[in-house]
C-alpha cells in the first residue's frame, strides 16, 4: 500500500476525526443535559481521555497495522484460538459501533447542509441518503483525496471559532459554583459526560489507518497529541460560546448549534457558510470511518477470519466489498433513526459504550504488550473505560 500521510497532514487528519460533526453538535448537546454544569463533564472528558489516546498512539507507533485493536489483540493473546476470537471481537465491536455511529454523524452533517440551504426539516432525511451516497464515492477514490478536504475544513473551523470568539465571548469566564460533590455525579452530568466522549472516539478508526502514515513510528504519535489538544480546544470554546448565548436546548438546535450560534451573534447572512462548513466536518468524519472499516475488513480477510473476497481492492486501493457492507448497515441504521424517531444522542451515548468496550480491549492488549509508564497508562485508560461503562450502565 502507498504511504502518504505525513506529520501535517497527520494532525489535520486526527484533528477532523475528533471534531468532525460533533463541534456542531455536541458542546450544545451537553449543554441541554446538563446546563452549566457540562463545563465539569467536559474537565473530566479532557483529563481521562489523555491515557488513552497516548496509548493508542504508543500501539500505533510500535504495532502499525490495518488491524487496529484486533492487530493488538492478536499480539496479546497466545494462542491460536484465543487470537481469533480477538480478531473478530474487536471487529464485531467496531461494526457495531459505525452502524450506530455514523447515523447521528451523517444526521448532523445533513442537518446543518439542509439549514445552510434553508431546507424545512422534513427533507433532512433524503439528505441524509445523498451524504452516505457522495461518502461512498469519496472513499471508493481513496484516502489522498478526502485529506485534503479535511486539511481545508479545519482551517475554516479555526477562523469560524476564532471569528464567532470575537464577537460573543463572556465577559469574564468562571466554573458554576458546586453547593456539594454530589453535584459532579449527578444524573445530568453523568449523561453529559457519556454524549461527550463522542468528543474522543476517534482513536480505534486511527488505529486502522496507521500503515498509511509515511512514517508511523515519528508522525503518529505526534499528530495524535496535537489533534486532541486542538479538538479539546474546539469543543471546550463552542461550549462556552453555546452556553453564554443559549444556543442549544432541543434536537434542531443542537444539531445546528454553531449555525444558530452565528445567527445569534453576526445575523442570518453567514448560515450559508457554517452550515457548509459543519456538513463537510461530518462528511470528511464519516469518509474516515468507512475508510477504516474497509482497512479492518481487508486485515481480517487477509489473516483468513471472514471470506476472501472482502480482500478484493480496486485501483484505489480501497476494499469495496467492506465498503459495500458498511454503505448496507449505515443505511438502514439511519432508516431506523427516521422511522422511529430515536434521537440523536441516544444513538451517541451508545455508540460511546460500544467504543469504550474496544477501548477497554486495546487497553488489555496495552498492558501485556507495553512495559514501564506506557502499562501505568494502560491501566489508567481500563480504569477510564470500565468507570465509563458503569456509568453509562447507571443512566438506563
Amino acid at each position: 500500500m502507498e504511504h502518504r500521510i505525513g506529520l501535517v497532514r497527520g494532525i489535520f487528519l486526527v484533528t477532523i476525526t475528533f471534531i468532525g460533526s460533533g463541534v456542531m453538535a455536541i458542546p450544545a448537546m451537553t449543554a441541554s443535559l446538563a446546563g452549566d454544569l457540562a463545563l465539569y463533564a467536559w474537565l473530566a472528558l479532557a483529563i481521562c481521555s489523555l491515557p488513552l489516546g497516548l496509548v493508542f498512539a504508543r500501539l500505533g507507533q510500535r504495532y502499525p497495522s490495518q488491524g487496529g485493536v484486533s492487530e493488538y489483540l492478536s499480539r496479546a493473546l497466545s494462542s491460536k484460538k484465543a487470537k481469533a476470537i480477538g480478531q473478530q471481537l474487536a471487529a464485531y465491536l467496531f461494526l457495531l459501533a459505525v452502524i450506530s455511529g455514523a447515523a447521528p454523524a451523517v444526521g448532523i452533517a445533513a442537518a446543518n447542509l439542509g439549514r445552510a440551504l434553508a431546507i424545512t426539516p422534513q427533507w433532512y432525511p433524503l439528505l441524509s441518503y445523498i451524504t452516505v451516497a457522495l461518502i461512498v464515492v469519496i472513499v471508493f477514490l481513496g484516502i489522498r483525496f478526502s485529506s485534503a478536504v479535511q486539511m481545508v475544513v479545519v482551517l475554516i473551523f479555526i477562523l469560524l471559532l476564532g471569528l464567532l470568539w470575537f464577537k460573543g465571548a463572556p465577559t469574564s469566564l468562571t466554573l458554576p459554583p458546586v453547593k456539594h460533590a454530589g453535584m459532579l455525579f449527578s444524573q445530568p452530568v453523568v449523561a453529559a459526560f457519556g454524549a461527550g466522549m463522542w468528543a474522543f472516539i476517534g482513536f480505534e478508526a486511527l488505529s486502522h489507518l496507521s500503515q498509511d502514515f509515511k512514517n508511523p513510528r515519528r508522525d503518529l504519535p505526534l499528530a495524535t497529541i496535537v489533534g486532541m489538544l486542538l479538538a479539546t480546544l474546539f469543543y471546550v470554546v463552542t461550549l462556552i460560546l453555546v452556553l453564554a448565548h443559549h444556543a442549544y436546548g432541543d434536537e434542531l438546535s443542537d444539531t445546528t448549534s454553531l449555525t444558530l450560534l452565528y445567527d445569534i451573534l453576526f445575523g442570518e447572512g453567514g448560515r450559508q457558510i457554517v452550515g457548509t462548513v459543519g456538513f463537510l466536518a461530518g462528511f470528511a468524519v464519516v469518509v474516515v470511518y468507512f475508510t477504516s472499516f474497509t482497512r479492518l475488513t481487508l486485515y481480517l480477510a487477509l489473516h483468513q477470519q471472514i471470506p476472501a473476497v472482502f480482500a478484493n481492492t480496486n485501483q484505489f486501493n480501497t476494499p469495496y466489498w467492506g465498503l459495500l457492507l458498511i454503505t448496507f448497515t449505515t443505511v438502514v441504521s439511519l432508516s431506523i433513526k427516521y422511522l422511529f424517531d430515536v434521537q440523536f444522542v441516544l444513538l451517541i451515548t451508545f455508540t460511546n459504550t460500544v467504543f469504550m468496550l474496544i477501548y477497554a480491549l486495546a487497553m488489555m492488549s496495552a498492558i501485556r504488550l507495553l512495559n514501564g509508564v506506557w502499562r501505568v497508562l494502560a491501566i489508567l485508560g481500563m480504569l477510564v473505560c470500565g468507570g465509563f461503562i458503569a456509568a453509562m450502565i447507571s443512566l438506563f
